[in-house]
């Protein structure tokens, strides 16, 4: 994947996915991954999330070995900041989470002059100019990317009809991220008119390709009925992927979601989720090999 100069900092990805109903109920979750500008994991930093729900107001979690960290929260608005001795802090602000949902903040430290997450529109920034080169060239990862920056508004003016529209080129091409964003779009109506058909059907796109996060939302839209016929049986089937596939980042979130999901099923339906669940993993391996699910 090609890396555009983003300067000190990126925001890959600030998207609040739906959970199943009754699932995590009451808490949510903010995680992510943070880097140098060359792309080497940062162990060690402090990540505050500071808002009105957390508990005292503030909560603080350190990056492990790979530079991943995660933090379980009431719903809310967090301000996050990354800090690190030898680097510069680094602070999204306004990360919003709802009930039984999940926002994903990575960022990238440099020893430079501190930037935040506020938007500054510096629309004539050479990588942004390189970057729109590049989708309107048809680079689908190029699209993606530039659609971030759109919906964000953290680099140029918010735009989500503009966004949605490079989305929609971008999963076209199959790009699974393009493909599960534009399905929450669709969903939340931003960009575009609300379509719960529309949002499910992209979403099962990337799901189908083995996205972990769009196998998550498609089982919580089985288990709320949302776009497709309400199948409980199908949504389990789906978390159990996700629980399966995701990585460390998102594994406990899931493993914990699929647990609730789990009570909603007799001891049959479970036996029947986790045979679709392993069907499934059978005919779409990963890495030239079937994924385990038990």
């Amino acid at each position: 994947m090609q890396r555009y100069g983003y300067a000190s900092i990126l925001i890959a990805l600030v998207a609040v996915l739906p959970a199943a109903g009754g699932v995590g109920a009451q808490h949510a979750r903010i995680s992510g991954t943070v880097t140098d500008t060359t792309g080497n994991a940062l162990p060690g930093v402090t990540v505050e999330l500071r808002g009105a729900a957390a508990h005292g107001g503030v909560q603080l979690v350190v990056t492990d070995g790979r530079g991943i960290f995660s933090a379980r929260l009431q719903p809310g608005t967090y301000d996050v900041t990354f800090t690190l001795p030898g680097f510069h802090a680094v602070a999204c602000k306004e990360v919003v989470v709802a009930t039984g949902a999940f926002a994903t903040v990575d960022a990238e430290l440099a020893v430079e002059s501190p930037r935040s997450c506020a938007p500054v529109h510096a629309q004539s920034e050479p990588w942004l100019a390189e970057m729109r080169a590049a989708a309107e060239g048809g680079d689908a990862d190029a699209q993606y990317q530039l659609a971030l920056q759109l919906q964000s508004g953290q680099v140029v003016p918010r735009d989500d009809v503009e966004a949605a529209a490079w989305l929609l080129r971008a999963a076209e091409q199959n790009h699974m991220d393009a493909q599960l964003m534009l399905g929450t779009m669709y969903g939340q109506g931003r960009g575009v008119q609300r379509d719960a058909v529309e949002a499910a059907a992209w979403t099962r796109k990337a799901a189908e390709a083995g996205h972990p996060d769009a196998q998550f939302v498609l089982g919580s839209l089985y288990g709320e009925g949302r776009g497709v016929i309400r199948d409980q049986v199908l949504a389990c089937m789906w978390h159990i992927l996700a629980a399966s596939r995701s990585g460390d980042r998102n594994r406990e979130f899931y493993a914990e979601a699929l647990k609730h999901q789990a009570k909603l099923l007799t001891r049959a339906e479970q036996r029947e989720a986790r045979r679709l669940a392993r069907e499934w993993n059978e005919t779409h391996p990963r890495n030239g090999e079937a994924g385990e699910v038990r």
